[in-house]
């Protein structure tokens, strides 16, 4: 099995863990509590998803460096980190472009079946 298969299969098992959580979190085992929990999941999922990939395009890269850069100053550690806001740019790896993709898969697998799940709760 490879990375990326090991991956999909670790996030539909946190994805189920996610799902048991909001049931027992909701306390509602009927149809609408698994809608309400499916459709938590997938948004939750999906929402990280999306995150991720502005992420990796730079958009929280000057909140990001300076929110370390202020508490990395305050405790003393300001050699931890990039002198300039270019080398800490230029630096940073950015995700694995299958990591968002299977997030906001299994997230859009949640999110359908919670529209499914709903419908046939109004049929």
């Amino acid at each position: 099995m490879n990375k990326k298969s090991k991956f999909l299969v670790i996030m539909f098992i946190i994805s189920i863990f996610m799902l048991a959580f909001f049931l027992f979190w909701g306390n509602a085992y009927d149809l609408m509590g698994f809608v309400d929990s499916t459709f938590a999941t997938g948004i939750i999922l999906f929402g990280f998803a999306w995150l991720i990939y502005a992420s990796n395009f730079g958009i929280f890269d000057i909140a990001v460096y300076g929110t370390k850069k202020l508490w990395l100053v305050v405790f003393g550690k300001q050699d931890k980190i990039a002198k300039t806001y270019f080398e800490y740019t230029s630096s940073r790896e950015k995700v694995a472009k299958y990591i968002y993709l299977y997030m906001g898969f299994v997230g859009i697998i949640y999110f359908s079946v919670s529209m499914v799940l709903l419908y046939i709760y109004y049929q």
